[in-house]
């Protein structure tokens, strides 16, 4: 991400309508984030710059809140010493990649230096997150403002692994933002698919503003109209080709 001082403000000129966000399961592969804005842990992958935003139901900037995020690394696998099948190497357990959380400025965003996700059996490619008001607590059952996902564009996504190094020996997801068991029943799941653009240095820009309530509890529709349970699913797989054990489909 050699040009992050120049890369572009993704919100400006924003629309003023806001739709709220809803939740969806925090999944079983959450842990303890550090504050930091790289969270990549030098792991190689697609340089991804992730901008989100979070406001009010008013579109009001959200001063001060914690965005954390977590996500896998390009073979599908957490970090973390969390439930076994999230990880695919007993040193990963160890580690903290792809995992962070910083502070809202003045107009509500953070921004996050990451590599674009990988995939795992029974899961479109998804970004977990969840927005905290007030001391970051690391515990799952922390309260929280909302918990939900987000995702990208099936086309981006597929040209993804069919030509980028790393990411082409997985073959394609097995699963479509259609048939994901926590954002396939959702008649419009825009709200939850990151904004996304190609970068001068090569790095990919995605954003998203976050939309709060005071009372949030709307629920993000999975495939069949039901979501997962909140533990998160069955156990699920890695993606073809790549080290078991995956981590289940959540």
């Amino acid at each position: 991400m050699t040009g992050r001082a120049t890369y572009p403000n993704p919100f400006a000129g924003a629309s003023s309508s806001c739709r709220l966000t809803c939740a969806a399961t925090i999944g079983p592969c959450h842990t303890a984030s550090p504050e930091r804005a790289d969270i990549s842990d030098g792991w190689d992958g697609l340089p991804l710059r992730l901008a989100l935003r979070v406001v009010d139901e008013d579109c009001r900037p959200v001063r001060g809140a914690i965005a954390e995020v977590w996500h896998t690394n390009h073979r599908g696998g957490y970090s973390g010493d969390i439930v076994q099948m999230c990880t695919m190497d007993e040193a990963d357990k160890a580690k903290q990649f792809f995992r962070g959380y910083l502070r809202t400025d003045d107009d509500g965003r953070v921004n996050f230096d990451t590599t674009f996700p990988g995939w795992y059996r029974g899961r479109a490619v998804h970004i977990h997150f969840r927005i905290i008001r007030g001391a970051y607590d690391a515990a799952d059952r922390a309260e929280a403002a909302v918990i939900s996902q987000l995702f990208f564009p099936e086309d981006v996504t597929k040209q993804i692994f069919a030509n980028q190094p790393l990411y082409e020996d997985f073959g394609q997801p097995d699963t479509t933002l259609g048939t994901d068991n926590v954002v396939g029943g959702e008649l419009d799941p825009s709200p939850y698919i990151c904004d996304v653009a190609s970068l001068p240095d090569g790095a990919m820009l995605a954003s998203k503003t976050i939309i709060l309530a005071d009372d949030n509890s709307c629920q993000m529709q999975g495939a069949h109209g039901q979501g997962p349970p909140p533990g998160g699913g069955g156990p699920g797989g890695p993606p073809p080709g790549g080290p078991p054990p995956g981590p289940p489909p959540s």
